[in-house]
């Protein structure tokens, strides 16, 4: 298996799995308490069972397609109809539809009617309702029911539509009926919710305060829910309707473009299998094929002509598309972080100081992630001194590993800081100053840059082939550098942080009440960002660690491609991490919440 195939296949089973127990927990949740059992709850709990179905009918054809051998005859045919295609994804998304279209409803039924008993939802509603809503999605797909067909050669599911035309008017009415009329219903629906709640500034006769609020936090919660959706599917729904009228030559042409310029059709080509789309007998197929690049075939005295796309170019476009989107997300967050500390008077902390320098980290970790991973294959590479010199210092990821030893020494040091502000709160010389924060600062990007000289070292142009490569003397230097690298980045850093957390945790079950040296709201501040910062470190290390496990053993067993394909996943991981900061910032910090708020509100 291709490694891009791989990472797609590994990151669509975490997300189907997710979404499955996501999903099975907001049912149990309503259906084991009796106060959540109410219309809007089992409409959530519908809408549960659709996402759900939506990934379980996912599974077969996108995640275990060509891990198994599919049966022929009658019975492969109906297992290609019912369980092999994925044609119960989509009734789970017209289900998903009707649903908020409903929910929506009733929102506005119950915010701007709610003495009004006619439009009330009750049970009984409720069950014709939720009924109706599966029976027209099964309705809607009998044509995709009618179109799946098995390839009982090749054992693939296909779809065979009597012609374009109807192809073209069947996603078209996707577009419309699932898409936008019911997009465009619910956000008529929410308008009229938004204003009259805006307009209900005091509580009428009707309801209290209390019930006002908890109208507007279920209205929010429903409205989040349906603006994902909306942002999840539309876009899905309007491909499939773009897909039949640029049918070959455009969509042919976009992908070759987009993948030639990344340099890789050579090595993406040795895949065993090909998307295609084609047309014979004035019909449309839309399956699989053998690899290559163009073929022609005889199919009833009938020279097809088509074009081949390999799945494997796709799936590179779709990594570097993924790449690029949490790149992007690091560095806008943690400049919001940095933007935030510099904004704000009561969050220039020593504390909060050495958080805007692993923000800053995490920047240079995106940064110089970006022209090997993302941008090689999209430009030419300059050759000679300059080259070298670019090779060493941009177009290689070197600055990558700077920024991880710089997180790794600050998350020490704010481990540190923790453990003695609260073990020592009147001690002045574990304090944390000013002129210390500086000196630990430097120290660890000083420490940083001379930790990582041998690969700015190994780290050398290919002039004729124009690609950054490491050259190690030998593979004993470079076995004992990654050793290096784990255990005085990974196992000491990580051990030294569990030692003193483990005594802070400790301190802080001990003191049950409040002493001379502090007030409650003092300890539990201090708790608050103690747990906010074990978060963070807890996230370095599953992201971070196995990562360096992996460079040691890559020197153990050099011939192996699964090695390739694991650090392929492993990437995501470090991307991930530089991510996450800020979320658990604002997640775990009222006043870091409020602060972000106010400057994107600003900007």
């Amino acid at each position: 298996m291709h490694t891009e195939n791989f990472i797609t296949k590994v990151v669509h089973s975490s997300l189907v799995l997710t979404a499955l127990l996501g999903n099975l927990l907001v049912c149990f949740t309503i259906l084991k308490n009796r106060i959540l059992r109410t219309p809007v709850n089992y409409l959530l709990m519908n809408l549960a069972i659709s996402d759900m179905m939506i990934v379980i009918s996912f599974t077969p054809r996108h995640i275990l397609g060509g891990l198994y051998h599919h049966p022929r005859g009658l019975q492969g045919t109906i297992l290609c109809k019912t369980i092999t295609s994925d044609t119960f994804t989509w009734v789970g998304a017209v289900s998903s539809a009707t649903t908020l279209v409903v929910l929506a409803y009733e929102r506005y039924a119950a915010i701007t009617f709610p003495l009004g008993t006619r439009s009330k939802l009750s049970c009984r509603k409720l069950k014709i309702l939720v009924g109706l809503g599966w029976f027209l999605s099964v309705i809607f797909n009998i044509p995709l029911f009618y179109v799946r067909s098995l390839n009982q050669q090749r054992g693939i599911c296909e779809s065979h539509w009597p012609n374009v035309t109807f192809a073209k008017g069947y996603n078209i009415a996707w577009l419309i009926l699932i898409g936008i009329a019911p997009f465009s219903l619910m956000a008529f629906f929410y308008g009229k919710v938004i204003l009259h709640l805006r307009r209900e500034i005091l509580p009428r006769q009707h309801g209290s305060l209390a019930t006002m609020k908890s109208r507007q936090k279920v209205t929010k919660m429903l409205l989040t829910i349906t603006i994902i959706y909306g942002i999840c599917f539309i876009p899905n729904l309007i491909l499939y309707v773009v897909w039949y009228y640029v049918l070959e030559a455009e969509i042919i042409n976009l992908r070759k473009g987009v993948l030639n310029s990344l340099n890789s059709v050579p090595r993406a080509c040795r895949a065993v299998e090909c998307n295609c789309l084609w047309y014979g007998n004035s019909k449309l197929i839309n399956g699989f094929c053998p690899s290559g690049i163009f073929r022609q075939l005889r199919d009833n005295e009938l020279t097809l002509t088509f074009k081949v796309t390999c799945v494997t170019l796709t799936e590179n476009f779709i990594t570097k598309v993924v790449h690029s989107s949490l790149v992007l997300t690091a560095l806008l967050g943690n400049l919001l972080v940095c933007l935030t500390i510099l904004k704000n008077r009561i969050l220039r902390t020593p504390v909060n100081y050495l958080l805007m320098n692993l923000a800053i980290s995490d920047m240079i970790i995106m940064i110089a992630f970006t022209p090997r991973h993302i941008l090689e294959g999209l430009y030419h590479h300059p050759r000679g001194l300059q080259g070298t010199i670019l090779c060493k210092t941009i177009t290689s990821d070197t600055f990558t590993w700077v920024g991880a030893v710089s997180s790794a020494t600050t998350l020490v040091v704010l481990v540190y800081e923790r453990y003695a502000a609260i073990t020592f709160p009147l001690g002045t010389r574990s304090k944390l100053n000013r002129r210390k924060l500086k000196i630990f600062v430097g120290l660890g990007w000083f420490l940083s840059a001379i930790f990582n000289i041998p690969l700015f070292y190994v780290r050398s142009l290919n002039q004729q082939r124009g690609i950054c490569e490491s050259h190690w003397q030998n593979v004993t230097f470079a076995k004992s550098y990654n050793i290096a690298w784990l255990i005085l980045v990974g196992i000491a850093p990580f051990c030294f942080m569990a030692f003193f957390y483990g005594k802070v945790i400790l301190h802080l079950r001990r003191e049950i009440l409040p002493r001379q040296h502090g007030s409650l709201a003092t300890r539990k501040s201090r708790q608050k960002v103690t747990k906010m910062l074990l978060t963070i470190t807890i996230i370095y290390g599953i992201c971070w660690i196995p990562n360096l496990i992996l460079y040691v053993v890559w020197y153990y067993v050099l011939e192996a491609e699964i090695m390739y394909t694991i650090n392929k996943v492993l990437l995501f991981l470090i991307l991930i991490n530089s991510c996450t900061n800020p979320f658990v910032y604002a997640a775990q910090s009222r006043i870091f919440r409020r602060s972000m708020k106010n400057i994107v509100c600003t900007c």
